[in-house]
């Protein structure tokens, strides 16, 4: 197969939920020396795309994102390793969950790798995770960032909840507030009061090292 080929096999897999023949074609991309970036934006990250369309069309249900989601880490499994790592120390803490009634974990665990190899240390909650157990693990951590991510138009509301009981804990002056998912906009981002917002993987390092960067700018000397 040629390169969009490959590609588009691997975008196939993984919307597809076929777990072993992700993982191969995504040996089979690394062997043909395409750049893992482009394999996870262009391959992986369309599938993931796609996914999420039959997930709002109702043609797929909660057990098949599931199993997209496994095909994704098989996915990422070979990939992510290949990924140029950060010689950056310490870039910042991410406490890291998909929202409370959602269960959709692709997108945020995507997020977690590029997050990690980019120097930040990652406290990934998984999913489903209530407003409050945000609060207290990035009080428990002392979290420079809380992110929290949304794949279904019904589960983002609790995206705005996150961020209440961040103020409740009485932390929020002190932790930066990224949100993302497939429904979310900079519009609804701005309207919950969120620092920051990621269409995808790569933006959220970028916009995370943003809120760092305005987080320690802000600090006393």
């Amino acid at each position: 197969m040629n390169r969009q080929e490959l590609l588009s096999a691997l975008s196939a897999a993984i919307a597809d939920g076929e777990i072993d023949k992700a993982g191969e074609v995504a040996a089979q991309i690394v062997q043909a020396g395409i750049p893992v970036e482009e394999a996870i934006r262009a391959g992986a990250s369309e599938g993931m795309k796609e996914c999420g369309r039959r997930y709002e069309a109702k043609e797929y249900y909660i057990a098949d994102l599931i199993v997209s989601g496994e095909a994704m880490k098989a996915a990422l499994a070979v990939l992510g390793p290949k990924i140029e790592r950060s010689q950056a120390k310490a870039a910042g803490k991410v406490v890291l969950g998909t929202v409370e009634g959602d269960v959709h974990d692709i997108g945020k665990n995507l997020v977690t790798t590029m997050l990690q190899v980019n120097g930040f240390e990652v406290f990934d909650l998984g999913i489903n995770v209530t407003a409050n157990k945000f609060a207290d693990k990035a009080k428990e951590v002392d979290a420079d960032i809380v992110g929290a991510s949304a794949y279904t138009s019904t589960s983002i509301a609790y995206q705005r909840d996150v961020l209440t009981a961040l103020r409740k804990a009485g932390i929020k002056s002190h932790v930066m507030y990224l949100v993302g998912g497939a429904p979310t906009t900079l519009e609804w981002a701005q309207t919950i009061g969120a620092d920051g917002w990621a269409e995808d993987a790569w933006r959220a390092v970028e916009v995370a090292k943003e809120l760092v960067e305005r987080k320690r700018s802000a600090m006393p000397a």
